[in-house]
């Protein structure tokens, strides 16, 4: 065990990254966070170590600590975090060469040829670039498509617009279909925000319009055409904190085209578009003080970016047909609905049989069939529980012992359907190769067919008429949509 006898730094320590020089394998590099994290370098194979600095070496050490050594000179040294720097001199000054313009930050692969060091391979959040001059310019690769999707949305134009939120990559609008030739191209997809991308609701009558998130509940309204923006996120009247989840819930009001409704801990509604507040509930969270240290998040170094947040609203589902009635659940078990448009709201979690206490309840929704019919789906797999959670009432959860949902283990899936009827599979459709993929009766259903292919991320099939019906996949890296 090494210590500080060796030059290591004592006390408690965090995330450490390590690089042994390909060019000199007595020469090893170690970034250390401690209570005061610093780059140390060994030339006696890590036997014995000195202090190389302690200065611009990086941020966030928690999520990065990651260097690299070039495969040719001993000397020249490379740190990967928010940007990348380099080292010639063995790690004592570094040079940024990839920062916040020019490449999508946030820095965790590296690759150098070592035939030559000058052909480099750098993953990010946004994707990868290469350069072929050891850094001094970079290419990005614009052909792969690795975005991922956190929800999806449409609007009512010809042709109707598809919106999303990509992980670390804003938010998007793209058509569906266009009136040129050869489809849809990369210019044909419309950044409106920026930031993690998440919801992107698009505003009812008006496609110029649309709300669009950046993590921890910044919300803002947008007019697409011109790239104006208004923040809109709600304070509390009476300057309590408000706690937003990195991925806070959102929904337009379906009975007022200008409402929209937003979670905190608390149910908020604005009926003039954002530009006003009030609040419809309590807290609808356990409000536990112990989930809610998200200041102290990330060890030895803070690290708080939202993402901490805790005790939060994921969901928010007003009802389509009944002006009154709104479904909210949480990241901490907790589901409520109100049936009078937020006067009292009723606590329905423990009718979740079998769903672990302070599991993620990340959606709820109405079928457009019948207007009693509703899903719930849940996860746990933060603590290592990766059973499917979904849940199933066809009366609405009225009072009574008997209200129980029902828990439907076939899948684990987000329905949201814009089209009252799903294309539709016969019993001769069973095990169709589809894309790697087979169609399996739903148990339990007479003719109700499962569609599943063996890939992650968002699918979607079109129905009888233009409009689709999507299932976000939820279940380790299978993906299920179920068809009615």
């Amino acid at each position: 065990r090494l210590g500080e006898d060796e030059g290591l730094p004592g006390g408690d320590l965090g995330r450490m990254g390590l690089a042994m020089s390909p060019a000199d394998p007595d020469i090893v590099y170690a970034l250390v966070e401690s209570k005061k994290t610093g780059l140390y370098k060994s030339t006696d194979g890590g036997m014995e170590w000195d202090l190389v600095s302690t200065e611009n070496i990086g941020n966030r050490p928690f999520y990065y600590a990651e260097i690299h050594a070039d495969p040719q000179d001993p000397d020249r040294l490379f740190n990967l975090y928010s940007m990348v720097s380099e080292s010639t001199d063995g790690g004592r000054t570094f040079e940024v060469i990839l920062p916040y313009s020019g490449a999508h930050p946030d820095h965790h692969a590296w690759y150098q040829d070592p035939e030559d060091s000058d052909f480099i391979l750098n993953g990010n959040d946004g994707g990868i670039n290469i350069s072929r001059d050891g850094g001094e310019t970079w290419t990005f690769v614009r052909n792969l498509p690795v975005g991922q999707f956190y929800h999806i949305n449409v609007d009512d134009d010809m042709p109707y617009n598809v919106y999303g939120g990509l992980q670390d990559n804003g938010s998007w609008k793209a058509p569906a279909y266009v009136w040129h030739g050869d489809g849809i191209r990369n210019e044909d997809w419309q950044e409106i925000s920026f930031g993690d991308g998440f919801d992107v609701v698009p505003m009812p009558g008006d496609v110029d319009m649309a709300y669009a998130m950046s993590q921890g509940g910044n919300v803002y309204r947008i007019h697409i055409p011109t790239g104006a923006m208004a923040y809109i996120q709600p304070n509390h009247p009476d300057t309590a904190s408000l706690r937003f989840n990195w991925n806070a819930a959102i929904a337009v009001d379906p009975h007022n085209p200008e409402g929209l409704y937003f979670g905190s801990q608390f149910v908020h509604h604005s009926a003039d578009r954002g530009q006003s507040w009030r609040i419809l509930s309590p807290d609808l969270t356990t409000n536990d003080p112990e989930k809610q240290r998200q200041h102290l998040s990330g060890g030895l170094t803070t690290d708080a970016t939202n993402a901490e947040n805790h005790t939060t609203l994921l969901c928010i589902t007003p009802h389509p047909e009944r002006p009154d009635e709104i479904w909210a659940s949480s990241d901490d078990g907790q589901l409520h609905r109100t049936v009078n448009g937020g006067d009292t709201w009723e606590s329905l979690a423990t009718r979740l049989k079998g769903l672990p206490e302070g599991s993620w309840i990340p959606q709820v929704r109405i079928s457009p069939h019948n207007p009693d019919e509703v899903y719930v789906v849940a996860n746990n797999y933060r603590r290592n529980d990766w059973s499917p959670y979904l849940y199933r009432s066809r009366d609405g959860v009225p009072s009574g012992s008997a209200s129980l949902m029902e828990r439907m283990c076939w899948a684990m899936c987000s329905v949201c359907c814009r089209t009252p009827k799903w294309q539709s599979f016969s019993g001769a459709a069973r095990s169709r190769a589809c894309g790697g993929a087979t169609m399996e009766a739903l148990p339990g259903s007479a003719g109700r067919m499962a569609y599943r292919p063996f890939r992650s991320g968002t699918s979607s099939f079109r129905s009888a008429s233009r409009t689709w019906c999507s299932a976000l996949l939820a279940v380790a890296s299978t993906s299920w949509m179920a068809s009615r």
